[in-house]
C-alpha cells in the first residue's frame, strides 16, 4: 500500500505499508537531463506547430518520446543507469515489494498525467511551456517585441510635453 507519494523533480518519494504495518521510505532517482539535453528538445518541439500547439492545449502528443529522441534523449528511462531506487526495509531482493509498489503508484499517476514524466526529468509543465513560447516567438522574429511587451512601461507625465510642437 502506498500510504503517500510525491514527485519533485528527479525524483519520486514514497511511504509504503509493508504486509507487517510498518512503513518503509522508497526513493526513486531518474536522471534529469541536462541544460543543453533541454534546449535541444525545446528546438525540436518548437519546430513542431503540431506539437507545440498540443502542449500549450496541456496535451501530452502521443509521440512525444520519439520527439525526445529526436533531440538525441529518451522521455523514458532507457536503461538502469537513468533509475536508481532505494527503500529503507531489510529486504535483501531489489526491487524490493514496496519499490514495485512505488512503481506501479508512479505509473498510475503518469497515466492521469503525463506531464509527470516532465518533472522526472527535470522540467516542470510551466517550464516547459515557458521555454516553449519564447523559442516560438523567438523563431517568428517576435522575441524583441515579446520581450517589450513583458517589461512595465512608465505612463507618461503631463509635465512630459515636447514642446518643440508648439
Amino acid at each position: 500500500r502506498v500510504v503517500e507519494m510525491e514527485v519533485p523533480v528527479g525524483l519520486a518519494r514514497a511511504r509504503v505499508q509493508g504486509a507487517d504495518g510498518v512503513e518503509h521510505e522508497v526513493r526513486i532517482d531518474v536522471r534529469t537531463f541536462t541544460e543543453e539535453q533541454c534546449q535541444r528538445v525545446i528546438t525540436v518541439l518548437a519546430g513542431q506547430a503540431m506539437y507545440t500547439a498540443q502542449l500549450l492545449n496541456g496535451e501530452m502528443p502521443h509521440e512525444i518520446d520519439g520527439v525526445f529522441r529526436a533531440a538525441g534523449v529518451s522521455l523514458f528511462p532507457r536503461s538502469a543507469t537513468e533509475l536508481v531506487s532505494e527503500c529503507s526495509c531489510a529486504d535483501w531482493v531489489r526491487p524490493c515489494v514496496h519499490i514495485v509498489a512505488a512503481l506501479h503508484r508512479l505509473g498510475e499517476m503518469l497515466d492521469a498525467d503525463p506531464f509527470t514524466m516532465l518533472v522526472l526529468r527535470g522540467r516542470s509543465r510551466d517550464q516547459l511551456m515557458a521555454e516553449l513560447r519564447a523559442e516560438r516567438a523567438e523563431r517568428l522574429g517576435n522575441g524583441d517585441a515579446l520581450a517589450r511587451q513583458r517589461e512595465p512601461q512608465d505612463e507618461p507625465s503631463p509635465l512630459d510635453t515636447d514642446l518643440d510642437a508648439f
